[in-house]
């Protein structure tokens, strides 16, 4: 995605939640001119930025730079398998079970729906 597009969705999901640009800069512990600059499309907040902006907007990560949520079902039966193995851990061969299952995951991933 490139910074316009991105400037514009940040835009939309924050006059959708209400919030001033001001607003959205305490959130971030960012300046207003910052949002100013992420809108118009003259630069990227950092990185660390992107679970903070989809948590106060509620969209994903994904969202925010594709604008598409196809990883969202996916990431999350990964946190599911994930979370359940570690549940039970110290299982035998837990780590090759996780890496068993990022595999699978990965090849759905690669193969068209």
């Amino acid at each position: 995605m490139n910074s316009v597009d991105f400037g514009k969705k940040i835009c939309m999901l924050r006059k959708k939640q209400g919030m001033t640009q001001a607003e959205l800069a305490s959130r971030l512990n960012v300046s207003d001119k910052a949002i100013s600059k992420w809108e118009r499309g003259a630069g990227f907040p950092e990185i660390t930025q992107l679970p903070i902006l989809s948590d106060i907007f509620g969209v994903s990560v994904d969202y925010l730079m594709k604008g598409s949520s196809r990883g969202i079902v996916i990431a999350g039966n990964i946190l599911v398998d994930v979370i359940n193995m570690i549940d039970r851990y110290p299982q035998k061969n837990m780590l090759a079970t996780i890496l068993e299952t990022h595999n699978a995951v990965a090849e759905r991933c690669r193969t068209p729906s």
